[in-house]
């Protein structure tokens, strides 16, 4: 597992490599911590944009996972992209309100997000698959992941029954469609660097 994580799909030396790192970690924890309540600053509450900001952070988080993905060698430089969104959108509270029982759920998120970045790791960098495709399988991956750890937890009568429905979508149908959408701009990310 370690020789998938010690490739990328760009070479870059270590400082530029290093730059990256440390900016693309900054951007998943300060994203999801402020860019939630700047959407209900702006755009008030019950607006369209405002009831879809966890797509819109969710979008974002999962194009930087796809950015360290290609760009970074060595798990430990993308354990900070995996773990520190999650944290940021527990400690904002704009997502889930008061629900602490969602901190149940985050190392479910990481795992996801691991596997996110592995299946990105194995079948492009690896295996040389076609952007998309490896899109696909990963996010269905990181969906699958995430939900079964829900429906687990919930099975154990984790959740209060009031919290079951909004979680649900947030951890299947929102994983899912923010996924595909990190993917879309992931690709323009990609795609930036690749034609450079």
């Amino acid at each position: 597992m370690s020789k998938v994580f010690n490739k990328s799909w760009f070479d870059f030396d270590k400082k530029e490599e290093l730059k990256g790192v440390i900016i693309v970690s900054i951007l998943s924890f300060i994203i999801p911590l402020f860019l939630g309540e700047l959407i209900r600053l702006i755009f008030k509450d019950g607006s369209l944009i405002t009831s879809n900001a966890g797509i819109i952070i969710g979008t974002i988080v999962n194009s930087l996972l796809i950015v360290s993905a290609l760009n970074f060698k060595g798990i430990k430089k993308i354990i900070p992209v995996i773990v520190l969104p999650s944290i940021a959108l527990f400690i904002s509270g704009v997502l889930f309100g008061s629900n602490y029982e969602i901190k149940f759920m985050i190392p479910g998120i990481w795992l996801g997000n691991y596997i996110f970045v592995y299946v990105f790791k194995r079948l492009m960098t690896e295996k040389k698959f076609n952007y998309f495709l490896t899109g696909l399988v990963a996010v269905i991956a990181k969906t699958l992941v995430i939900f079964i750890i829900f429906s687990i937890l919930n099975a154990c009568g984790v959740f209060a029954s009031y919290e079951v429905d909004e979680l649900k979508y947030a951890m299947g149908i929102m994983q899912g469609f923010s996924g595909i959408l990190g993917v879309l701009l992931g690709y323009l990310i990609y795609t930036s660097y690749r034609y450079e």
